[in-house]
Parts: structure tokens; sequence; C-alpha cells
């Protein structure tokens, strides 16, 4: 939500909201209500014209009672609502507020989280009238003395003088009086703020990014239970929470498959290997209730389906076959912090995705010009976005991919023109019309003009 530009913003107020753009009139609703009840908001109208951003939130952020959060399918992939949602986390000041149907991110779930989609579409509803309380409870003045205000009111009321201070206490003494003679502390607050605002930018990445440190074996999640990890934080494999029956093989894979518990329909009867883990890692906390009974898998050796008895934790396929009954119970695998085509990242947006959504490839929607192939090559690699240095001529299979996904979506920053790729064949460079999305290279030849995009890997 932070656009890149600086000021400095010095009014004093109760409640911050963050909130995606898109979201605006969710943040005013939220917050002419607020004013209604007589909390002081700041949300980003509020910044003069002709200032800049980043400041102005930063220290509105460290200066607020209360930070509020509204969730939306907008905010979610906003990274800089996540790093105003980690300040006020970690300053444990948080309130997060549901706006629209959404995922809450994964650092923030734990957290007890405000559905006021009821009270957006109705007024009256109670919902709005529960987070108050909490509000309150945040913004309530708290009465705070220095130590010279003690040090006073202790001599007026004939009491023991205090034992000195150590040194660092004494450094303190000093300071507080400076405030009382009224110089002022605003650089040292801006200083404080700009620390905890790094410390929570900190905070979120290491929660984004090892955001499995906050799941363990046994907790619910997307409609079941966890039972494996992914050691690189990358996904979790959960079951459902009960057995689907008691079934022959062939109709135990077509009950798992059509199983759509928490609203999923990926479901299916583990392998061998995933059903063993639920023996070792389930099993024996109890967490599951898992019969003492035999299980099937969706292996097949020879034609007859493997499984597995609890609690004795036996595996076979040459029990009774597939026809003899065994319980289900069903699994899906959640990808973690998954990446979409489309998503502004690492310099560029998304047009190439792994299986997991983890790593790919972006192009710049910056378009570097018009040159000759060499040239077009050199103009990629000299290219600077960001952090970002290792641009790079997309190859023509590149190329079809961001054309695709641009003519999908609209140009953008890019044009109705020919662009480049690396590609060679019998020396002759490949390139592509991101109008009618032809691909050749018997045009002009390598020294003929096309427009130059840059990719690069992440």
């Amino acid at each position: 939500m932070i656009p890149s530009k600086r000021i400095v913003y010095l009014r004093m107020h109760d409640i911050f909201i963050s909130y995606a753009k898109v979201d605006h009139e969710f943040a005013r609703t939220i917050a002419e209500a607020l004013n209604k009840e007589g909390f002081e908001v700041w949300w980003d109208v509020d910044i003069p014209t002709g200032s800049t951003f980043d400041a102005a939130i930063e220290q509105a952020v460290a200066d607020a009672k209360c930070v509020i959060v509204l969730w939306s399918e907008h905010s979610t992939k906003s990274e800089w609502v996540h790093v105003e949602a980690a300040e006020g986390k970690a300053r444990n000041i948080l309130i997060p507020i549901l706006v629209s149907d959404t995922d809450i991110p994964f650092a923030f779930r734990r957290r007890q989280t405000a559905d006021l989609r009821p009270w957006l579409k109705d007024n009256n509803d109670p919902s709005f009238e529960r987070i108050l309380v909490d509000i309150r409870k945040l913004c309530a003045p708290v009465e705070q003395k220095s130590y010279a205000e003690e040090v006073v009111n202790t001599s007026k009321a004939s009491k023991p003088i205090p034992e000195k201070p150590s040194v660092k206490a004494q450094t303190h003494k000093n300071v507080i009086a400076k405030d009382i003679t009224g110089k002022s502390n605003s650089q040292k607050y801006k200083r404080i703020g700009g620390i905890v605002i790094l410390l929570a930018v900190l905070a979120f990445a290491i929660n984004y990014f090892i955001s499995n440190s906050n799941l363990k074996i046994g907790d619910s999640y997307e409609g079941g239970i966890v039972f494996q990890i992914d050691p690189n934080g990358n996904e979790v494999k959960i079951c459902g929470e009960a057995d689907l029956g008691f079934t022959n093989w062939h109709e135990a894979k077509a009950l798992a498959d059509e199983y759509d518990g928490g609203g999923h329909t990926d479901w299916y009867l583990p392998s061998k290997e995933e059903l063993n883990q639920l023996y070792v890692n389930l099993y024996p906390t109890g967490i599951g209730n898992f019969k003492d009974d035999w299980y099937w898998s969706s292996t097949d050796t020879d034609g007859k389906g493997w499984e597995q008895v609890f609690p004795e934790g036996h595996q076979q396929n040459d029990g009774g076959g597939n026809e003899s009954m065994s319980n289900v119970r069903p699994i899906r695998r959640v990808v973690l912090n998954a990446k979409q085509v489309g998503d502004t990242y690492a310099g560029g947006i998304i047009f190439q995705l792994d299986s997991i959504g983890q790593h790919g490839k972006v192009y710049s929607d910056i378009d570097l010009g018009e040159a000759n192939w060499e040239d077009a090559k050199k103009l990629c690699e000299d290219f600077t976005e960001g952090e970002y240095t290792d641009w790079y001529l997309p190859s023509k299979d590149d190329l079809d991919l961001i054309y695709t996904y641009v003519s999908e979506t609209g140009l953008g920053n890019l044009y109705d023109d020919w662009y480049w790729s690396s590609t060679v064949t019998k020396g002759q460079a490949w390139e592509q019309h991101f109008g009618a999305g032809y691909q050749q290279n018997d045009g002009g030849g390598n020294k003929s003009i096309s427009s130059v995009c840059a990719i690069r890997d992440f």
C-alpha cells in the first residue's frame, strides 16, 4: 500500500488503518464510523498535498495506539500491508478485520480476526460494536510519570529519597528532564520509529519465507490435520478429520477423490509412504481418531492395493485382495506461500512458475526501447531494476509465455510491436509480434529493429 516516496507527518492519532488502495471505500466507511466514536483515525488520505508517503506512514504507524488491518483478496497480496500489519503484531496492538472473502495471510492466522463483512452490508450488525471493545482497550489513556516527576512528588510527600539511579537510569533521567524543559526530541522519535519498522519488515520476512515454523504436526489447517511438513517450508500434507468409511480398494479411491472437506476438492487416497507418515506422526498422539484397524493406500503392486494396520504398523498387499474391507482416510497437499502468474515480484511480473509456485521467471514491465538483436541482448544485460541486475533477453518460448499473459491482461507498458528473443535458428534470431502473437526468424534479419523486454529468474 505504501508508495516509495517520503514526507514527515506530525499529527497525533489513536488508530492507523492499513488497507489496499482498491479497498478505499471499505477504509473510508470504517474510518468515518470510528471518528463518530471519538477516535482520531489516520489513513493515507490525510497526507498533505505535495508531500511524499512512506516516512509519513512510517511515523503514523509508530505513533498509533492501535493498528487496524483490512484483509481482502487485494491486501493479502500487498507487501506493505503485510509490513504495517507485522508492526502492529510486533507491538501487540494489531486488530485484523476481514472485509471480503479471502484467506488470511499465513503469518497472521493465529490472531483472532474480526469479520466486518455483515456490518459493511448492514450497519445494524453487532460485529462493529464487538471490535470497539478491543479498540477502546488499546486506545485508553495510560497515565505515566517521568523519573523527574517521581522525584518531585516524593520530595513533596517527605518520603525517603530514592536510591541513586545507575548510569543508564541517570542518562534516562537527563533525557526526560530535557523533555520537561520543552526541547524537541522529534529526531529521536523518528530514529526509533525507523528502527521499529525495519524490525517489523525483518520479522515479516522471516515469517513469510519460513512459514512452516508456525505449523506443527497435529494442527488443524485448511480443512484437515497436518501430518507432514516439508522442511523447506514449501508445503504441508493434511489428512481428513475422520474416516470416510469401511470399503474395498476401488471404492476407497473413489470416496477419497470425491471428498470435499473444508470446501476443497483435491483430496486423494494416500500412497503407502504417505499412509505410513499418518501412522508414524499422528496415530501415537491420538489425534485424528484413527481406528486400531486396517487402512487403504492408493499404491498397488501387481494389481493389488497396499494397506497398513494400526497400531502394529505392518503393511501388506497379499491379504484379502482389493475386494477386502479396510478403512479410508483421505489426504491433500497444501502449498505454502505459493506465488501466482501476474504477481509483481522480484523486480518484475511473474509469467512462469514451477509446480509448487515458489520459483520461476519475471519480465520487466519496462520497454527497453528498440534495437537490433546484438544491442537488444546488451540492453538486457545492462538493465537494472531495483536491486536486480541479472536480466537477460528471453528465449522464444519465454517470449511466447509473456505474450500469452499480456494479451489476456493488457499490454501495460509493453507495445503492440515486434519483440526480440535470444533464440537463433541458422544464424537468424526469432522475434514475436505482441499484437498478433506470430513468431518469425525470416524477417529483416538480426540487424532489423525490434523492441526489447528483459527477464530474470527467481
